[in-house]
């Protein structure tokens, strides 16, 4: 018996090989697969690492829900930050604080 993967990254990747072409947002008319997902979350996250992330620095997402949003925060567990989601009716100022 295997075990279940145990990190977002490893459970992105057994989504994507175990669901493809599947859905796994739909937002408007645009649709992204488990597999685009997959793909988008890693060119992210070397983004963000290729601007100088480094593993366990805080990256804040500040925007609406939607698929991009799932896709930076996804990128910033792959490339080894830490997720800081902030509620998108915040100001600055809030966000700062």
């Amino acid at each position: 018996m295997s075990s279940s993967p145990r990190t977002l990254p490893a459970v992105l990747a057994a989504a994507a090989e175990r669901f493809g072409d599947h859905p796994a947002y739909v937002e408007s008319d645009r649709t992204l697969s488990f597999a685009g997902l997959h793909d988008e979350v890693r060119a992210t996250a070397a983004g963000y690492v290729a601007l100088g992330l480094e593993e366990k620095d805080r990256v804040v997402v500040w925007a609406p829900n939607s698929i991009d949003w799932a896709v930076a925060a996804l990128a910033v567990s792959y490339a080894g930050g830490v997720l800081v989601p902030a509620n998108s009716r915040y100001t600055g100022h809030e966000v700062a604080d």
